[in-house]
């Protein structure tokens, strides 16, 4: 007892001596072979000082002889945290054996057995990633580590570059690449946001610190770039406009060069720790990460969405995905439906796992899924973002990023790998449309435009001269741009047989003038009647902004139907479907003294009524330019 209370004493002391401890401990097991306490003293001393191997070995014996639930629990648990799994497994069965344990620790053993089973399984079930190979880039010397490496390692090149790199963010046409850098061992020791260039499929261009006001003397970290590389969003502390320790900060950009950051307003910070934010490709949707910090408080994922002025109030994503433990580092798929992110609440390898999970459209979420061998291991794995085709995913940390050394110090580096097929998200490709004056061939630059695959409420939105989003192959969607002075766009895009990464395309705009005419092509009615379709909605509030936005404009709707059918009653059915339009046009506030309708039955075909698609083209509601 003497000597184990020594060795005690060594460890706790101010001026501890651990190898005096040790050898004070390894006296009291000599003296006392079963002493079970001197044992676990051993494994946490051993435990301290990174020994891990022979902290096991003295759990176990502690366990053996007489300290059966400190000693499993602990022997368990540090098994999980190393990646031992066999030993974990034995170590928790062993444990839940013990009667009368205290329920909060039998709760968190049965979570921790199943996290070691399931280690064990994904160990002998790896997922297959294929390695991408890096080359030296032409731009700046390339470290080339393992297969899964980036190439942003520049430490070795002038102190430009930072010597850490975490929290990837991809743009949506899949050329740059944005991260937060930091130094640690030469100035400037804050965080800041830095860009890569890719120059092709494997190389990519020196990291140079973004350009504008957006870096400061303080840390910029964790960002998240809006697809079209307009907006970004970051994780910023103790500002002077902040609301709690660390908040949800906005940049816009103009021709590359970013705005001082921009506390994000009330609606998603508060006097907690809001953090690791992720910005939808689109830029409608916001998720992050909010923790109080305080005692027995956890981290959850949070969601807000833009609705083209203002954020609505953010919401706490649900039990499916919040579970009793901690969730980082969200990341919403280009595709708009797939969900990456951290969690140690489920069932996982030990520490952070990654999980992904998929958003209906009636706003549920699956169960989520563990990515697996060897993107998870027993490590904490989290800030994994996947190119817009789904093909690819960069991430710093577990098993693909293996610290690079530096004078002693380890330094996060990003990696990169091939997604494999059973957790890809939904491929998508990236669409690019400029706006341009029929006339002048200029560019217009006050234009709004908005495209929806889910009816309104679920569009994105977008200003400028330009417009850039993502969209899903088989998807159908509503498209319209709106501007003042010119004739609005109503088109719907199929997407089926387009099968490109990035799809640019121009549209000329008409000037508005007294009699022009354009088909709605997003006003969809129930077959054979006269009664709006939901997805009408979208079109609706479209033609009602076109009509706020230019307020001297009169407009007559007309219907038109194909040649099935008496010409009679294709002629009453027409009449009530523009009279449908007409009355919700009305109902959102248009005046009546700017509106008229009328139908015109099967009269003027615009392709032949012989096929169902030339037919389908005959079905269509119109508007005419009465007066401007």
């Amino acid at each position: 007892m003497k000597s184990y209370r020594k060795g005690i004493t060594e460890i706790y002391s101010q001026d501890k001596n651990l190898v005096k401890a040790e050898s004070h401990l390894l006296t009291a097991i000599r003296i006392s072979p079963n002493y079970s306490d001197a044992y676990m003293a051993l494994g946490d001393l051993y435990l301290k000082i990174g020994e891990t191997d022979k902290a096991l070995t003295k759990y176990r014996i502690g366990a053996e002889r007489g300290s059966e639930r400190e000693g499993y629990f602990k022997l368990g648990k540090l098994a999980l945290d190393i990646g031992s799994y066999p030993i974990a497994v034995e170590a928790f069965n062993s444990y839940l054996l013990i009667d009368k344990l205290p329920k909060i620790k039998r709760q968190a053993a049965i979570k921790l057995l199943e996290d070691s089973k399931f280690g064990s399984w994904a160990i002998s079930n790896p997922n297959n990633l294929e390695p991408i190979r890096i080359d030296r880039s032409k731009e700046g010397e390339n470290i080339e580590g393992s297969n899964f490496e980036l190439g942003l390692n520049f430490v070795k090149n002038n102190h430009e570059y930072p010597e850490s790199y975490f929290f990837p963010s991809i743009s949506g046409d899949d050329s740059t690449l944005y991260f937060t850098g930091r130094n640690i061992l030469r100035p400037p020791f804050d965080e800041n946001i830095y860009s890569v260039k890719r120059i092709n499929q494997r190389q990519w261009s020196k990291p140079i610190m973004v350009s504008g006001n957006i870096n400061t003397e303080l840390n910029e970290g964790a960002v998240s770039v809006q697809g079209d590389q307009k907006k970004m969003v970051l994780a910023a502390c103790d500002r002077e406009d902040g609301f709690g320790s660390c908040d949800i900060y906005f940049s816009s950009s103009s021709a590359g060069i970013w705005s001082k950051a921009k506390n994000i307003g009330l609606e998603i910070n508060t006097s907690q720790w809001e953090t690791q934010p992720c910005l939808s490709a689109d830029g409608q949707y916001l998720f992050f990460v909010r923790d109080a910090k305080k005692r027995g408080s956890n981290s959850n994922i949070w969601m807000s969405r833009w609705d083209g002025k203002t954020w609505s109030r953010a919401k706490m994503l649900p039990v499916e995905i919040n579970g009793s433990g901690d969730e980082f580092s969200p990341f919403l798929h280009a595709d708009g439906k797939t969900l990456y992110f951290a969690s140690n609440s489920h069932v996982g390898m030990g520490g952070l796992d990654l999980f992904k999970t998929t958003w209906a459209q009636d706003g549920t979420w699956s169960v989520p899924e563990n990515l697996g061998y060897p993107i998870n291991d027993h490590r904490d794995n989290f800030g994994l973002v996947v190119s817009p085709d789904g093909a690819t995913g960069y991430l710093a940390g577990g098993t693909l990023s293996i610290p690079s050394e530096y004078k002693g110090r380890k330094n996060p580096q990003i990696y990169f790998f091939k997604i494999p097929p059973s957790i890809m998200p939904e491929k998508s490709s990236w669409l690019k449309i400029w706006a341009f004056d029929s006339i002048s061939r200029k560019a217009v630059t006050n234009s709004s435009w908005s495209i929806s695959k889910n009816g309104l409420g679920g569009e994105s939105l977008g200003q400028g001269g330009s417009f850039e989003t993502a969209f899903s192959l088989g998807s159908e969607m509503a498209f319209n741009v709106v501007a003042e002075d010119y004739n609005m766009v109503s088109k719907r895009i199929f997407t089926d047989s387009l099968d490109l990464d990035i799809l640019s395309d121009t549209i000329f705009m008409t000037p508005i003038k007294n009699g022009d005419s354009f088909v709605l092509n997003n006003i969809l009615f129930e077959f054979d009647r006269a009664t709006l379709l939901n997805e009408s909605k979208f079109e609706i509030a479209k033609i009602v902004e076109w009509m706020k936005t230019n307020p001297k404009l009169s407009i007559e709707l007309q219907g038109y139907t194909d040649n099935v059918g008496s010409v009679e009653y294709n002629l009453e059915l027409s009449k009530k479907r523009a009279k449908a339009v007409y009355q919700e046009l009305v109902n959102n506030e248009i005046s009546t003294d700017r509106l008229s309708h009328q139908g015109l039955g099967d009269s003027f075909p615009v392709a032949s009524n012989i096929t169902e698609f030339g037919r389908s083209l005959n079905r269509r509601t119109v508007i005419k330019v009465i007066k401007f």
